[in-house]
C-alpha cells in the first residue's frame, strides 16, 4: 500500500501534537497553583528529620460536633476545617506519608456531658500528638473578626520546638501562591492555643482565612478553592520534610 507524502506528514504531525499535549499536561500538573513539587532525592529537608524513617503527619480538623467554631456569612468553621483536612490527607497519602486525622466526621472528641467538654476535646487531641512518635502536627482552622476587611491565611507555631517555626514558614510561604498580596507573617503562640502551648512536637495551627471577610468566605466555601488550599498546605509540609 502506498502513502502519499501529505498523508505521512499529517500522521507525523498528529503524533507530535499528542506528545506535546501530554508533555504540557504533565508540566501543568507538576506546577499546579504555581508550586512545583520537587522529587530530587539529593535535596535537603528544611526540618531536622530523618527522611528515611516513617513520618506521621497528624492533621487536626478543628472543632466538630457540638462545637461549631466560628460562624459567619452562613458558613460554619467545623465543616470547612474537615473538608480541607480530608483533601490534605489525600495529597499526603498519595505521597506515601502515614497520615492521621483527629476526626473524620462531624464529631467532637469529648464527653458531651462534661461541663468542660471543650477542654476534654483539646486534651484528647493533644494526647494523640504526644503518643505518636516521629510526627508533625498541623491544625486546620478558619478565623473570624469584627472587621470585614480582616482577611488572609496566617500560620501560628508552637514556641516549644524550633522545628515548629520552620514548618510554619514553609506553609506560610507556600500559601503566597493563593494570595500574593497577603502580608500576614507566621506568629508564635502566645499561650492561647492549647495544643501549641502544651506540645513539644513540631506543631502549627493554620488559620486559613476569615469567614467574616466576604472574599475569603466566598473562596473557602468553594470546593475548587478548598482543593487549592489543601494543595498549598501539602506543598508547605513536604517542603519542610524535604521531599
Amino acid at each position: 500500500m502506498k502513502f502519499n507524502k501529505a498523508a505521512i506528514c499529517a500522521v507525523i504531525l498528529l503524533i507530535l501534537c499528542v506528545f506535546l499535549i501530554a508533555f504540557f499536561c504533565i508540566i501543568a500538573f507538576s506546577t499546579s497553583y504555581g508550586y512545583s513539587v520537587q522529587n530530587n532525592k539529593n535535596s535537603s529537608p528544611v526540618g531536622n528529620f530523618d527522611v528515611t524513617s516513617r513520618i506521621t503527619v497528624i492533621i487536626d480538623a478543628g472543632h466538630g460536633g457540638i462545637d461549631p467554631g466560628a460562624v459567619a456569612n452562613n458558613l460554619v468553621e467545623k465543616d470547612i476545617n474537615l473538608a480541607v483536612a480530608k483533601k490534605l490527607k489525600d495529597f499526603l497519602s498519595l505521597s506515601g506519608y502515614n497520615v492521621l486525622l483527629t476526626r473524620e466526621e462531624d464529631v467532637a472528641l469529648c464527653d458531651a456531658n462534661k461541663s468542660s467538654y471543650k477542654r476534654d476535646d483539646l486534651e484528647r487531641r493533644l494526647s494523640l500528638v504526644e503518643t505518636t512518635d516521629n510526627c508533625v502536627f498541623v491544625s486546620i482552622h478558619m478565623n473570624k473578626f469584627e472587621l470585614e476587611s480582616a482577611g488572609g491565611l496566617q500560620t501560628f507555631y508552637s514556641p516549644n520546638n524550633s522545628e515548629s517555626l520552620k514548618l510554619a514558614e514553609c506553609i506560610q510561604t507556600a500559601s503566597k501562591v493563593l494570595d500574593p498580596n497577603n502580608k500576614r507573617a507566621v506568629k508564635s503562640d502566645d499561650g492561647n492555643i492549647f495544643i501549641l502551648k502544651n506540645t513539644f512536637k513540631p506543631a502549627v495551627l493554620v488559620e486559613c482565612g476569615f469567614l467574616s471577610n466576604p472574599n475569603d468566605a466566598a473562596n473557602l466555601s468553594d470546593p475548587v478553592y478548598q482543593n487549592k488550599l489543601a494543595y498549598v498546605l501539602y506543598a508547605g509540609i513536604i517542603n519542610y520534610l524535604g521531599e
